[in-house]
């Protein structure tokens, strides 16, 4: 499905479920110059307002740039935007859910970039991965990873179905997500399941901060789910949901997740006082927001436990 826009109302469709019933929860935010994956781009891009679904639970960004010029953007980004130069947070964590609820030792890693998550496993465990990105995917063979496909839609008929797929920080880039997840489904060995680590719209930090979430500022980021829409999505999908946990993108330190929290927290404010009339001229003259005023990129606050790790596994 596809987000359609309903006649007479300027709203559009939930892209999961095509329910009608959404509501606007505001602007997202724009931040010149657009830049995609980093990246400075001199397109303009479409940033739009953040919509949520009072039937399956999705949060998602409306209007959104289309996926066939998401998955272009996404072609030709350098191999480095991504860099990992050594075991991520969670991987550890994930890498125990995928010995307690794989069906076998084949795992499929969906987006895997340059493989560093594939490589950092056993080699015991058969690694294949679906990448776009042309720079990362010649770096990914190099380094001996079998690619089956650029995206899920070309995903190789003859590839054998994964005891796991992992989507890690992959799902919030797809505009028709319940799409996107049918296909893999198919890809799964009885009693499979796909791992999913990604932004969580239910968190308490999201609740506070709304549209005005950093989270959302990222304009690939295009989909934001909760918990409800993975258990209303797995029911579609013949899954269910094992296991979930809220995470934190990186790990806690209380100094600097104060002062992540601080500068976010100032720079929502400017936003809210624009929205309610006053101009940007005006906090331009005020010293608490004159230097904010001229910020060109959202302040981060990934110390905040704002993600969730979610398990669907085949019933």
């Amino acid at each position: 499905m596809v987000a359609c826009l309903l006649k007479n109302t300027g709203f559009p469709c939930c892209p999961a479920c095509a329910n009608s019933k959404v509501i606007n929860r505001g602007p997202l935010p724009e931040i010149l110059p657009y830049t995609f994956g980093s990246i400075k781009v001199d397109t303009a891009l479409v940033v739009g307002c953040l919509f949520h679904c009072s039937n399956c639970g999705l949060y998602f960004r409306y209007p959104c740039v289309s996926q066939s010029t998401l998955d272009k953007l996404y072609k030709n980004l350098p191999a480095a935007v991504w860099e990992c130069k050594g075991p991520r947070l969670h991987w550890p964590f994930i890498f125990k859910l995928m010995q307690l609820y794989s069906a076998d030792r084949t795992v499929l890693d969906v987006g895997c970039y340059r493989g560093d998550f594939l490589r950092w496993l056993p080699n015991d465990w058969h690694k294949m991965g679906v990448e776009p990105n042309v720079a990362a995917r010649e770096e990914a063979f190099s380094n001996g990873i079998e690619l089956i496909g650029h995206t899920p839609e070309e995903l190789y008929s003859t590839v054998e179905q994964a005891g796991v797929i992992t989507l890690l920080d992959v799902l919030e880039h797809a505009v028709d997500p319940l799409i996107f997840l049918s296909r893999l489904t198919k890809m799964l060995a009885p009693q499979g399941c796909i791992i999913i680590l990604t932004g969580a719209a239910d968190t308490f930090p999201w609740k506070i901060f709304g549209c005005d979430y950093w989270y959302c500022s990222i304009i690939e980021h295009v989909s934001f789910f909760t918990l409800e829409w993975f258990r209303w999505a797995s029911k579609q999908l013949g899954l269910s949901v094992v296991k979930f946990s809220y995470v934190s993108s990186e790990e806690k330190n209380l100094r600097e997740s104060f002062m992540n929290l601080s500068r976010f927290s100032l720079y929502v404010l400017t936003r809210r006082l624009q929205r309610w009339g006053i101009s940007k001229d005006v906090l331009a003259h005020l010293p608490l927001f004159k230097r904010i005023t001229k910020w060109t990129s959202t302040p981060w606050w990934c110390q905040a436990q704002d993600h969730i790790i979610v398990v669907l596994k085949r019933q």
